[in-house]
């Protein structure tokens, strides 16, 4: 028994050796498994630190993008800006300059030299003449037939313009405020005539002195015979009123020099502008256009109870205690605006 168990037979040699080559292989396929683990998880380590190194920083987009973002508003503030300064520097005033050009362009097409439109003469049916005055009454008329109101009308020679306002001024040519109303405005109501925008009627008021009634007298034959001078001959008027007239306060009577002295004054003033004797003393005496020049106190549109001066624009009154009359802006303001 003992020697049997000693010694294996050849059988046994194989089975032994063929469990051996199992285990064997089986131990092989262990070792070739746990060997490639690390291999494969290198791999990804591998790919992992790649993969950072390829791939942006979040952090770092994140602070590109908010730079992006300011940049894009300062730009947009800076843009505004440019923007408003060239609205306001450039582009409005080529607005106002245009704008300007178009109204010169208009008011040119519109344009003429100032000169009276009633300057011719007709017959002037009186029912009262003043004493020592010319039987034959005068009056200014537009049509040499028909008598014109008694003012002195001023335009521009264009006889239809749309739009333009008729302004009556009625004045005491012993006034001071009547004057300064022209004289301190005259460049305004020059303008506004000769680029047609107003048809301006003066009437001069006679009053309880005799200057108002040459002034008139003056006037209207100045009127006849240098239509387009006599805007400057009643300038020449009011400065010789200022002269004459020891007083200048409207609520009191004037005091004037003689009525011979103040027509060879006013004939005086005539032949400078005329460079000629045509207006002399003896016409501007003559009485021809009184009853004329008073009939201006029946005009439509004359406060009678109120103080002169007086303007209305298209018949309607002006307020003095609104506007300021020698106040050229706002006066002609009121005037476009009435």
């Amino acid at each position: 028994m003992s020697e049997n168990n000693s010694t294996l037979s050849p059988e046994e040699v194989d089975a032994l050796r063929a469990q051996l080559a199992l285990i064997s292989s089986k131990l092989d396929a262990n070792v070739s498994t746990s060997s490639e683990t690390p291999i494969v998880a290198v791999n990804e380590n591998v790919v992992e630190e790649e993969v950072k190194k390829t791939s942006p920083n979040t952090s770092d987009t994140t602070g590109i993008s908010n730079k992006k973002i300011v940049s894009i508003g300062v730009f947009g503030i800076a843009f505004a800006i440019a923007f408003a300064v060239l609205v306001h520097f450039v582009i409005h005033p080529a607005i106002l300059v245009r704008n300007a050009q178009n109204e010169l362009d208009a008011m040119a097409a519109n344009w003429g030299a100032m000169v009276v439109r009633n300057s011719q003469l007709a017959d002037f049916e009186a029912a009262n003449i003043i004493p020592g005055s010319n039987p034959n009454q005068q009056a200014l008329s537009m049509d040499g037939i028909a008598p014109s109101a008694s003012s002195i009308t001023f335009y521009n020679g264009i006889e239809e313009i749309a739009n333009r306002k008729k302004v009556d001024l009625f004045i005491d040519i012993a006034s001071q405020h009547s004057r300064d109303l022209i004289l301190q405005n005259q460049q305004m109501f020059i303008g506004l005539v000769e680029s047609g925008m107003i048809e301006l009627n003066i009437t001069i008021l006679p009053g309880n002195h005799a200057f108002s009634f040459l002034a008139i007298e003056a006037m209207a034959n100045m009127s006849f015979a240098a239509p387009d001078l006599a805007w400057d001959y009643l300038v020449s008027i009011l400065h010789l009123s200022m002269i004459n007239f020891a007083t200048t306060d409207r609520n009191e009577p004037p005091i004037e020099a003689p009525a011979e002295v103040l027509a060879s004054d006013l004939a005086l003033n005539a032949s400078r502008l005329l460079n000629a004797e045509i207006l002399t003393k003896d016409i501007i005496q003559s009485g021809s256009f009184s009853s004329w020049a008073l009939s201006g106190w029946e005009l439509p549109g004359l406060q009678r109870t109120q103080l002169l001066p007086q303007i209305l624009v298209d018949n309607f009154p002006l307020d003095e205690d609104s506007i300021n009359f020698n106040n050229s802006i706002e006066l002609q303001s009121a005037i476009l605006t009435s």
